[in-house]
């Protein structure tokens, strides 16, 4: 990953670009940074590693069936059932199809999201992925925080994402 100004208009902004599978840039996420021993594509919160934002990314083969809603809900609903009782695993949003605004984009392409929430170290945790197959890969965008942190982090990493672009 690395960090660049690009002109737009009569300023310039700071950008990321971020090289893995595939090469784009992005928005920066405000107060992430790079997470030690991470790879490129993962951020920590500088001022609680609580807070993660990761990008994986991998070929469509190896999700074993087509990315849709029902495939997610049913790797949702695995999650759910492989989770001990004593973390409180509570699915927030199943994935679904929608005719309205894209609310989680990744390289122009709508996701699909699911969220759900969790005890961890007696704290309540959420967190959300974001679904994307471009490119000829599937994106999984996820965002891990602290409940109470939570919405504020999903909104930075979803703008910064919102406006990813392949390199050119």
């Amino acid at each position: 990953m690395e960090a660049f100004q690009e002109r737009l208009e009569s300023f310039f902004v700071t950008r990321l670009r971020l090289s893995g599978p595939i090469v784009f840039t992005m928005d920066p996420i405000p107060g992430f940074q790079p997470a030690e021993g991470g790879g490129p594509e993962a951020f920590v919160h500088y001022a609680t590693s609580a807070a993660r934002i990761d990008l994986r990314s991998f070929a469509p083969e190896d999700f074993g069936t087509k990315l849709s809603a029902q495939s997610l809900t049913a790797y949702l609903d695995r999650l759910a059932a492989s989770h001990p009782p004593g973390q409180h695993f509570e699915i927030l949003e199943a994935p679904a199809v929608t005719n309205g605004p894209a609310r989680f984009r990744f390289l122009g392409k709508r996701a699909l999201t699911l969220r759900y929430a969790y005890d961890q170290e007696g704290k309540r945790t959420v967190r959300a992925e974001n679904w994307v197959e471009a490119e000829g890969l599937i994106h999984v965008i996820s965002i891990e925080a602290p409940r109470d942190a939570f919405d504020r982090h999903f909104e930075a990493a979803r703008a910064s994402f919102n406006a990813a672009a392949p390199a050119g």
